[in-house]
């Protein structure tokens, strides 16, 4: 579930067990409208060097059964 008490947010952390450059830099939860999803953002820079986050989401991992 997300960690943040709001209705329709989600909540990123630091991913610590980060070890190669594509890993996401920071990872989370989130919900809308009842339905929740996996964040997962990376910090870039474009080409006047500002910082932004790129952004990904997607469907939570769910271990398949054996």
């Amino acid at each position: 579930m997300n960690d943040n008490k709001y209705p329709n947010s989600g909540t990123l952390w630091t991913n610590d067990y980060k070890s190669q450059p594509h890993q996401p830099d920071y990872k989370g939860k989130g919900e809308y409208q009842g339905v929740e999803f996996e964040l997962a953002a990376w910090v870039k820079t474009d080409r006047q060097g500002k910082q932004f986050l790129s952004l990904k989401i997607s469907e939570p991992y769910r271990k398949e059964a054996p």
